[in-house]
């Protein structure tokens, strides 16, 4: 029985083995199944399955009715960290493993072949160190010349493989591998004869850039490089003020890249730049940061662009590109890629243009009061989809011991006065400056999770309608500077503190709150 019948989870990797199910009762038939137009059925073939990234298995051996009876098929001891994806073609799962790199037979768990690198002095074990990506590799599939090849990186190495035998291929770059320079954490994103990767980079502000990178899969030689950060004199670079020299940060950290195939176009995911939290060196709009970048495959030039977040200031980075799909609005299909980031919004781009399908305005937002920072004064939100996380709270907002327990609400009311209360004026609600002397108060930031900033110079005004019962306490306070501000986390999850009672994600979003009553549109995007 091949693996489209019996294994309907790929793999899950947990503690360092990879175990796979299957289900009961399974049908022969099902695994001769109608086969995608690019990938087979029962294969996954990226981390995401697919260049589109949709992460769908037309498979249904594993279905609601027997999800519950599933039992352990085989296990293979990794030996190494893995939260990586294991790709599967034609009934063999290929997948990293610290120095190793493994393909298994997919029905038994049979090791087929491992390739093993020499571990380095310097290495640790586990995760970081010269060992392969722990977020999985990338599958190329041959071209009737070339056989097909197993592509991961290795920090600042691209290696390949041949994926029938493990071995080195040799006539890629030099025995088998390349030097990419600026070392990048995902997998290689690849179509035809190229394969793009990002990069990781430190979050200082002047370092290594963090451009992607494009190369020819057979010989290694670099076919283009992004910038995502224009030099000057370049398209765009008005938009750092000269805050673009040496800028770094502003990079491709996401594991993969979508690509859409038939119009030739790969969808950048750009982080945010460097520093997180103060942009005061990099005035303007910033881009290509916080951007989806649509480039052309070939020759990397960019297409369009759509940034999320103006000058970003909470470290709002875009963590995948997202899918694509075609959906039907009034009538007509339209190409879409949907994109959701830090900021929970949720936003479908025109694939060939990049224009909003639904329309995002440009929506007036607080401002702070850092001496020397720059404040956008407007922030791109969906005007009809509202945000898929809590984006505010008051001091209502906290549990009570009706919601939990006596002492739980007391810790939570506790911790809210101790702070001296948390600010948030709904949507990119900035953190404050402290000024020695002055009383302390907290700015939370959501989503993401309760920041505890130092106090600040200026009480801001608590707005008509607000219900919170009382000001924020004063206690205690530790100086800062506005390129050094002490950040610590007070509780998080996910955007919704165990501080905070459970209520419909965008409930401080509601019509006639105090942060929609507040909202003022300058400009709109898309169709009305």
């Amino acid at each position: 029985m091949c693996l489209a019948a019996r294994l309907r989870l790929a793999a899950c990797l947990a503690c360092g083995t990879a175990l796979a199910l299957s289900a009961p009762q399974i049908l022969a038939q099902s695994s001769k199944g109608s086969r995608s137009a690019v990938v087979p059925a029962g294969d996954w073939r990226t981390i995401d399955r697919d260049s589109a990234a949709t992460r769908y298995s037309p498979l249904d051996d594993i279905n609601r009715g027997n999800v519950d009876q599933l039992q352990r098929a085989w296990s293979y001891p990794l030996r190494a960290f893995s939260s990586g994806t294991p790709l599967v073609v034609d009934g063999t799962m290929y997948m990293t493993a610290g120095n190793r790199i493994v393909a298994l037979d997919a029905d038994s768990g049979k090791e087929v072949w491992a390739y093993e690198e020499p571990r380095k002095a310097e290495q640790g074990a586990g995760l970081g160190g010269s060992g392969f990506s722990s977020r999985g590799l990338s599958y190329w599939p041959g071209d009737g010349f070339d056989k097909p090849r197993l592509v991961a990186m290795a920090g600042n190495r691209l290696v390949e493989l041949d994926a029938g035998t493990g071995a080195k291929v040799i006539s890629f770059g030099t025995n088998g591998e390349i030097d990419v320079g600026v070392a990048y954490g995902g997998t290689p994103s690849i179509y035809k004869n190229v394969a793009v990767i990002g990069a990781a980079t430190l979050e200082n502000p002047v370092g290594v850039p963090g451009n992607p990178r494009a190369y020819d899969i057979k010989s290694g030689k670099l076919l283009w490089e992004f910038q995502t950060v224009p030099q000057g004199g370049e398209q765009y670079s008005e938009t750092w003020g000269h805050g673009w020299k040496g800028r770094s940060g502003a990079n491709m950290w996401s594991p993969s890249a979508p690509i859409d195939i038939e119009r030739g176009l790969i969808f950048l995911p750009i982080s945010g730049p460097a520093a997180n939290y103060w942009g005061g060196d990099r005035p303007g709009t910033n881009l290509y940061a916080n951007s989806l970048v649509a480039v052309d495959l070939e020759t990397g030039k960019p297409k369009w662009h759509f940034q999320t977040v103006h000058h970003d200031l909470w470290d709002s980075d875009i963590p995948n590109a997202g899918v694509l799909f075609d959906v039907k609005v009034g009538g007509k299909i339209e190409p879409v890629i949907a994109h959701v980031g830090k900021t929970s919004y949720y936003y479908e781009l025109d694939r060939s243009t990049g224009e909003p399908v639904f329309p995002v305005d440009e929506v007036v937002v607080p401002k702070g009061d850092v001496p020397g920072e720059y404040y956008h004064p407007t922030q791109p939100i969906p005007r009809i989809t509202p945000a898929l996380a809590r984006m505010g709270m008051t001091y209502d907002d906290i549990v009570t011991a009706e919601d939990t327990t006596p002492e739980h609400a007391a810790a939570c009311r506790k911790m809210w006065d101790d702070a001296g209360g948390y600010l948030n004026y709904g949507p990119f609600t900035p953190f404050y400056l402290h000024r020695k002397g002055e009383p302390p108060k907290s700015t939370i930031q959501f989503p993401g999770g309760a920041r505890r900033c130092l106090p600040m110079s200026s009480r801001p005004r608590w707005s008509a309608g607000s219900s919170a019962r009382k000001p924020p306490r004063a206690t205690a306070s530790t100086p800062t500077t506005p390129t050094s501000r002490t950040i610590a986390q007070a509780s998080t999850a996910k955007g919704r503190s165990s501080a905070f009672r459970r209520r419909s994600p965008a409930n401080t979003m509601r019509k006639g709150s105090r942060w929609e009553s507040k909202r003022r549109v300058i400009a709109r995007r898309g169709a009305s």
